[in-house]
């Protein structure tokens, strides 16, 4: 017969917060921001995110591929910011400045 887990174990898993790979890039941005490249790390994001670490690994192997997930969304913004151009060298310049603006504003790019 099983049992049903105790109600302080259930009332613990239901108010857990949600998990999702933007949610936990949108907070490493903001802690990379907040404390540097070098504050980043899994355990200090876990923590800002009032989870565990080893919870992180379900999404991200390794601080090197959170590292790119938030490169990777760095990118994507700057290249969503830019507008069509008739000429792709006029879009590659605005392009080259959304990148070099969204670096720019974060702590350790600049």
């Amino acid at each position: 017969m099983k049992r049903a887990a105790p109600k302080a174990v259930r009332r613990k898993a239901a108010e857990a917060p949600r998990l999702s790979l933007d949610s936990i890039v949108d907070e490493a941005i903001r802690l990379l921001g907040d404390e540097g490249l070098d504050g980043v790390s899994l355990r200090r994001l876990a923590t800002r995110l009032g989870v565990r670490a080893p919870s992180l690994y379900w999404h991200f192997p390794d601080k090197a591929a959170l590292l790119s997930a938030m490169m990777e969304r760095i990118f994507d913004e700057s290249l969503d910011s830019v507008p069509a151009h008739a000429h792709w060298r006029d879009w590659m310049r605005a392009f080259a400045d959304a990148l070099w603006q969204k670096q720019d504003s974060l702590r350790d790019f600049n």
